[in-house]
């Protein structure tokens, strides 16, 4: 994607700053549709917000939703309102958010009583809101690895959001029933697929889309932990837990469950925010790299993971790892490579981790229901037993465990630790399975699906008028309300031309059809070998001298440049476009393909080579349009031509010419007016066009300001920059044809600014 210079207050970096060729800040908004930097770091805050004690004591009270506001506006300040980001929290946290106390300073912050019971929905619901609010107009595709619960959260916060298609990767003997039951629940744009593998495979599968070129059609973007809008809402936990249970501005030890890493960022991020931390403990299973790089200083990622009962912890190469390095002032890729360490001395200052077994698990979450008549699941089991090790050698006044999951989601481990089987919350009464894919564990495999089932780009491109008047072949403008739209998606190899929706007979043959020999020509220019299947749907008539041939070949080239990565910029189109206009109609013009591409109007200075201007428009511009039922071949309308004119006649159209440029450039109506006519071209091009005095004469007699054909005819088209005079402008010209016994398709319009556009 291509990154804005735009910024909040806030701009965001890639971890891989200084260790790769991406040394840039971007804005949160791209941060957040490109998902990791183009260098496969993670967006990281260039700088870390402050909050003062003042702000943080003030927080005692607030409900969840209003801490949310207060935390995340200190980020996307100067990117979103404050009233819309407002709106997004109280959206986004709708339900309660308990903190029990089971014991003197010990409290239990319960994380599972959003709509899939899970901790997740904290940062994918946050996540929907702001993406619907700074959406861009493409179709986004968002592909998410989970270990179980986080795969349901966004499932189930994008869930019929329109625009967007999600595909959830699990590990598919790595999830628990109730679990699967959700994610294969989900159906409408959600899509579950179970991976052949472990978590770490759905992880680095993901990874790999990113780093894909040849996907970047589908608008990728992930929900995972990687994207930095998932790790910000996660920084809220720890100051609504705090503003609960301290007083006097204490510190305060948070003992975290931790896969990803994402949750206990969270918590790191806050401390530098200015909360009073003591400690973050760093709760890990048996997949222990981060409690043994600690100790060792040496980092050694677990591959395969290994499978314990905290599945969503199962997890040997961390993708937040990175952000931490980062924060410590060292760097660590994506593979686990170290390439600087971080200060170690440092982050064991602020950081404690513990791994911590299964057995640990069972045995932590029988004292919890021995010792508190508390159910607990197991990562918050981990968490629990952690804050117990690091008791035994360090002493705190309070602590806070996170409680990451509901119970119920995990009947088969309660059962054995407790003998029960913990009552399910309405969210989990699953009515039916469902469906899911499955895939092996190889990339192959993941991208002939997202391409098998990839969301067709869909074009369209604006009728133009060539000529406009006295400027035979050099001049052209886009006019809204008509055009053509080409669908296109990618197929192994070669040009397909699927569908044709037209009321005129029009060849499939791609090499007879303009958009095929556009898409064609455009995949030459990228050099790409692979191919597209095009569905065209005509909005323009053949023959009507609106550019019909030339709107099918702009949309085709712009569907295929988006296809493959949109490289290619629209003036860099106009040469694949024009040339499928050659080999159609025998002549290489550009005055339609390069206004249907650009929008506007546009002046061709030279054809060897081609070069062409984009001069500008005229907002008070109003064209009437009127198509008579007459048929009109371009080869036809250029065969009449006069071999030679009166120099007298070439300076009077070029004097002209040359009067509409400028009024382009400088939005000039009546200078356009003055200089819509032409002694060459419509002289004889008139002739082929039943009833053209008439109409030409009507039109005057209305009011038009000048009237003329529209590229090779047989449309004409009249001006006026009134709206009520437009309209008894087209009636007049309709009924002159009528009273020459012709049918004739009226419209008025304006010009067309955009060109080409993705829809």
């Amino acid at each position: 994607m291509q990154f804005t210079c735009l910024m909040g207050i806030i701009s965001y970096h890639s971890t891989n700053r200084g260790f790769s060729w991406f040394n840039g800040e971007v804005s949160f908004k791209d941060a957040l549709f490109a998902g990791i930097a183009p260098d496969n770091g993670l967006f990281m805050p260039d700088n870390i917000p402050q909050l003062s004690r003042e702000e943080i004591i003030a927080m005692k009270g607030k409900p969840y939703s209003e801490t949310a506001f207060e935390v995340l506006k200190k980020f996307l300040a100067g990117d979103i309102e404050e009233d819309e980001l407002r709106k997004i929290t109280g959206a986004a946290y709708n339900f309660e958010v308990p903190i029990e106390e089971p014991e003197q300073c010990l409290y239990i912050m319960r994380l599972d009583r959003g709509p899939t019971c899970s901790f997740k929905d904290f940062a994918a619901r946050f996540m929907a809101g702001i993406m619907r609010s700074l959406k861009q107009e493409e179709s986004t595709t968002i592909l998410v690895a989970t270990s179980g619960d986080t795969g349901s959260a966004i499932g189930e916060a994008f869930k019929g959001v329109a625009g967007n298609k999600v595909y959830i990767l699990y590990p598919e003997n790595e999830v628990t029933d109730v679990q699967k039951r959700q994610l294969d629940s989900m159906g409408g744009n959600i899509k579950a697929i179970a991976i052949k593998g472990k978590f770490d495979d759905c992880q680095k599968l993901v990874k790999e889309a990113f780093a894909d070129s040849e996907l970047s059609s589908l608008g990728l973007t992930s929900a995972n932990s990687i994207n930095i809008a998932r790790i910000l809402p996660q920084v809220v936990y720890y100051f609504y837990a705090y503003a609960k249970v301290a007083e006097n501005f204490e510190k305060i030890v948070f003992s975290v469950p931790s896969g990803n890493f994402g949750s206990s960022l969270g918590c790191e991020i806050a401390r530098r925010m200015g909360l009073p931390v003591e400690k973050l403990i760093i709760a890990t299973n048996e997949n222990n790299e981060f409690p043994e790089f600690l100790n060792t200083g040496i980092y050694k990622k677990i591959e395969p993971s290994r499978k314990c009962l905290s599945n969503a912890m199962n997890v040997g190469n961390p993708s937040n790892l990175a952000r931490y390095f980062d924060l410590y002032g060292g760097n660590l890729d994506k593979e686990g490579i170290v390439h600087k360490m971080p200060d170690l001395a440092e982050m064991k200052r602020h950081i404690f981790s513990a791994a911590i077994s299964d057995e640990e698990t069972i045995e932590s979450i029988r004292e919890c229901y021995r010792k508190y008549g508390l159910v607990i699941e197991p990562h918050g089991a981990v968490a629990i037993k952690a804050l117990q090790k690091y008791k035994e050698s360090s002493s705190f006044s309070k602590a806070v465990c996170l409680e990451t999951a509901e119970p119920a989601k995990f009947p088969e481990t309660i059962e054995t630790a407790l003998g029960i089987n913990p009552a399910a919350p309405r969210q989990l009464a699953i009515a039916n399975e469902g469906a899911h894919d499955t895939l092996p564990a190889d990339y192959k495999s993941l991208k002939e699906y997202l391409l098998g089932n990839a969301e067709w780009v869909k074009v369209f491109a604006p009728a133009t008028i060539g000529n406009i008047g006295p400027g035979f072949d050099i001049l052209g403008m886009a006019v809204k309300g008509l055009g053509d739209i080409v669908e296109a998606r990618k197929i192994e190899s070669g040009i397909k031309i699927a569908h044709i929706d037209s009321k005129a007979e029009l060849s499939k043959d791609p090499d007879k059809n303009t958009a095929g020999i556009a898409a064609r020509e455009t995949l030459k220019i990228l050099g790409e070998k692979g191919g597209v299947e095009i569905r065209l749907k005509k909005g323009l008539p053949l023959g009507s001298g609106l550019g019909s041939s030339a709107a099918s070949a702009a949309a085709a080239a712009y569907a295929v440049n988006l296809l493959y990565g949109n490289r290619l910029s629209k003036d860099e189109l106009i040469m694949p476009a024009t040339k499928a206009e050659e080999e159609v109609s025998g002549g290489f013009f550009a005055d339609n393909t390069a206004p249907a591409l650009l929008g506007g109007a546009i002046l061709i200075r030279a054809y060897e080579p081609l070069d062409v201007t984009r001069i500008g428009s005229i907002k008070s511009l109003k064209i009437i349009l009127v198509t008579p039922d007459i048929v009109v071949l371009t080869k036809e309308a250029r065969g009449i031509l006069p071999k030679d004119v009166p120099m007298r006649d070439f300076v009077f159209n070029m004097a002209n010419s040359c009067m509409i440029t400028m009024a382009f450039a400088k939005g000039d109506y009546n200078l356009f007016a003055r200089s819509l006519n032409d002694r060459i071209i419509e002289p004889v091009r008139s002739k082929l066009i039943k009833g053209f005095e008439e109409v030409k004469k009507a039109a005057l007699n209305e009011g038009a300001d000048g009237i003329t054909i529209s590229g090779s005819g047989p449309t004409m088209f009249a001006i006026t920059d009134n709206a009520e005079k437009a309209e008894k402008i087209r009636k007049a010209m309709v009924s002159a044809f009528a009273q020459n016994s012709i049918k004739a398709e009226s419209i008025v319009t304006e010009m067309d600014s955009e060109g080409a556009r993705q829809l």
